[in-house]
C-alpha cells in the first residue's frame, strides 16, 4: 500500500525533492537532457545533410544537440530555483496536489489551509523567470532555419524538402504552445493569489484529491 500511495502523488514528491535538492535534481535534467536531445540533434542532421548522414560530419549537430539539451534544463533549473521561497519538505502531497489544482484553475477552494498552500504555489509559479524573449528567440530561429532550409531545397529541386517543413511547422507549433500555456498558467496562478489575499474562498468543496 506504501508503495502504491508513494506512485500516487508522485508528481508532488518530486517538486517537493526538486526545490528541496536542487543541485541533485539539476544532476538528472542534465543527464535526462543529453538522452532526449541526441536523437534531437539526429533530426536536425538530418535536416541539414540529408539522409544517409554523412559521417562523421553529422556528429557535429548531433553532439552538439546533445550537450545543449543537457546544459540548457540545469542552468534553467538552478537559476529559477534561486529564485523561490521552497516549501517545507514534509508537505502533505495529497494537500500539494489539491492545491495545485486550485492554481490551474485559478480559483480558491473551502480550506483555508489548503487555499494558503495555493497562495504560496501561485507565489512560486509567478517568481519563476518568464523566459518570454529568450523562448521567442530561440523558436524563431528555428523556424528561420527551417524556412532557410526549406527555400534552398526547393529551389534545389530536393525531394528531402519535407523534412525541413515538418521540422519548421514543429518550431511554429513549439512557439504557440508554450507562450499560450505560460500566459494561461500566469493568469490563473495571479487570479488564485489575489481571492486568498483578499479571503474569497469558494464556498464548495474542494476538487477531488
Amino acid at each position: 500500500m506504501r508503495n502504491v500511495a508513494t506512485d500516487r502523488y508522485l508528481r508532488e514528491r518530486m517538486m517537493l525533492y526538486t526545490q528541496n535538492n536542487p543541485k541533485r535534481y539539476a544532476g538528472w535534467a542534465a543527464l535526462i537532457g543529453t538522452i532526449f536531445g541526441l536523437p534531437l540533434g539526429t533530426l536536425l542532421a538530418v535536416v541539414l545533410e540529408g539522409w544517409p548522414l554523412p559521417w562523421p560530419t553529422a556528429l557535429l549537430p548531433i553532439i552538439g544537440m546533445g550537450i545543449a539539451c543537457g546544459a540548457f534544463p540545469a542552468t534553467v533549473v538552478l537559476y529559477s530555483l534561486r529564485r523561490i521561497k521552497p516549501l517545507p519538505p514534509d508537505t502533505d502531497p495529497a494537500q500539494l496536489r489539491t492545491a495545485l489544482k486550485l492554481v490551474g484553475a485559478g480559483v480558491p477552494g473551502a480550506d483555508p489551509a489548503t487555499n494558503a498552500l495555493a497562495a504560496r504555489v501561485a507565489e512560486q509559479t509567478l517568481s519563476y523567470p518568464q523566459w518570454t524573449k529568450t523562448i521567442t528567440v530561440g523558436f524563431l530561429g528555428l523556424t528561420g532555419l527551417g524556412i532557410f532550409v526549406t527555400v534552398q531545397r526547393i529551389q534545389d529541386d530536393n525531394g528531402e524538402a519535407l523534412q525541413s517543413i515538418a521540422f519548421t511547422l514543429y518550431a511554429v507549433v513549439g512557439l504557440i504552445l508554450t507562450q499560450v500555456m505560460a500566459a494561461r498558467r500566469n493568469r490563473n496562478a495571479t487570479k488564485l493569489r489575489e481571492a486568498v489575499l483578499h479571503d474569497t474562498p469558494r464556498p464548495n468543496e474542494a476538487p477531488e484529491r
